[in-house]
């Protein structure tokens, strides 16, 4: 939808910003966090969204990007404890796999165990990761927002990952655009959805 509100005008997205005020950020960004062993990375990374957000205009206004550094760092926090559970989990499942069905198959066990996890968490990152960034991305005062559940998107995701593999990545133009789908079509501005009709082909 259009936030002009006309669904008859067609207006162009445009970056004012300059690349050398872009790169000069990422220099400072890069110093700083390796002097920070990496803290930095997020308040560096806050401010870059933040300037590409206010220099990208639409319908002759800019985006507002109102996400923190501090919030990116907890967030950051957050996926690292639950990245150490699933070590932690997947440490005892090992163990207890050996124990009984000896070491060689443990181990194939364990391996496709964690292969499995790791590829069952990625929609609940993806969906994450498009709800923070909506949520902290306004135009002319009003919020953006995702809709759209892990729950929703995991059989879409491994669908299309799954054939993606089977066809040795002949169907990755579809699975990307499916996911393209879910989300700009999970994608609000205020109450008013978007809609995407793209097509792998």
């Amino acid at each position: 939808p259009s936030p002009t509100g006309s669904s008859n005008q067609t207006h162009e997205l445009r970056f004012r910003g300059s690349g050398g005020s872009l790169f000069g950020m990422m220099i400072v960004n890069g110093i700083l966090s390796g002097l920070t062993l990496g803290i930095y990375y997020f308040w560096g990374k806050a401010k870059i969204r933040q300037y590409i957000y206010s220099q990208t205009e639409f319908a002759g206004d800019s985006f507002t990007f109102h996400g923190t550094g501090k919030e990116m760092f907890l967030g950051f926090l957050k996926l690292m404890g639950l990245f150490l559970a699933f070590c932690v989990g997947i440490g005892l499942i090992s163990a207890v796999l050996q124990a009984i069905a000896g070491r060689e198959a443990g181990m194939i066990a364990t391996m496709i165990f964690t292969y499995l996890g790791m590829f069952l968490v990625m929609p609940y990152a993806i969906v994450g990761s498009e709800q923070y960034r909506l949520s902290r991305t306004s135009y002319r005062g009003i919020k953006f927002s995702f809709r759209g559940t892990a729950i929703e998107f995991l059989p879409v995701f491994v669908k299309g990952a799954l054939l993606s593999i089977v066809t040795l990545g002949f169907y990755s133009p579809y699975f990307l655009n499916s996911v393209q789908s879910f989300i700009m079509n999970q994608t609000y501005y205020g109450n008013r959805r978007f809609n995407y009709d793209g097509k792998g082909d």
